[in-house]
């Protein structure tokens, strides 16, 4: 019987190719059975006895909650600085009683304050904001613009402006006054924002008499990003008393 003879190159090549299978199979089989990486995950009894933290949540897409008691460092992959909102939660949305809109993608209070003097120091009706909506991360006292500045009301209705980063806080209570038209809308969409007494829509709806404010009847709203809408329970106030509850998508 004749024995086929396989080349000295053609042997090479055959043990070669069994050795990259041999290494290509083992790391992925490696790959596929090692454990996940736990992300640092912060209790909600923790957040609420360090509030002053105010951390917030992992990115979110449509159909997720826009909550504030999320997992810690993720929501700005651990640079508040750089990457305040990759999500696109925050936002500020205003309509003019003329017609216009205006949309502030990368809301701060800066941007709410100069938006808010345009309007109040204009004669024209026109200019007056009829609708004013303010979209980001919340909870029942307060609603985000960024990592650092928010928005917040007393129970005697009062409206500040505060910076973390400051010890201070601005009323504008007076500005809203005069920059919001008779009968106006203020939106404030975020988790909890009109939920429990003493809420932070009702406490700004003590603040402005012929405005009504909606907030968040339910403890999350689905977050609709860009848009100037959240899906979720709703909580409709004037002068600091809750009208009706509705359901808005």
């Amino acid at each position: 019987m004749a024995v086929v003879q396989t080349p000295v190159m053609h042997r090479g090549v055959i043990f070669f190719l069994a050795v990259f299978c041999w290494l290509l199979t083992g790391t992925a089989s490696h790959a596929l059975t090692r454990p996940p990486v736990a992300a640092p995950f912060i209790s909600h009894e923790e957040q609420l006895k360090e509030e002053s933290r105010w951390q917030d949540g992992p990115a979110l897409t449509e159909g997720v909650a826009i909550c504030y008691e999320m997992q810690s460092g993720l929501f700005v992959g651990n640079d508040p600085i750089n990457y305040v909102d990759p999500d696109g939660v925050a936002a500020i949305f205003i309509n003019y009683q003329g017609g216009g809109t205006y949309t502030i993608d990368n809301p701060s209070i800066s941007a709410l304050k100069d938006a808010l003097n345009l309007s109040a120091k204009s004669s024209k009706p026109g200019n007056k904001i009829s609708e004013l909506t303010i979209k980001g991360h919340a909870n029942s006292e307060l609603i985000k613009f960024n990592w650092n500045e928010r928005l917040t009301a007393t129970e005697d209705g009062t409206v500040y402006l505060d910076d973390k980063r400051k010890d201070d806080s601005e009323d504008i209570t007076d500005l809203l006054r005069k920059a919001l038209a008779p009968n106006a809308f203020l939106n404030l969409l975020g988790c909890s924002t009109g939920r429990g007494k003493g809420n932070l829509s009702q406490n700004v709806s003590k603040a402005l008499p012929s405005v009504t404010v909606i907030g968040s009847a339910s403890f999350t709203q689905m977050n609709r990003p860009f848009k100037p809408n959240t899906i979720g329970w709703k909580a409709v106030y004037q002068n600091g008393e809750r009208q009706f509850r509705m359901y808005t998508k």
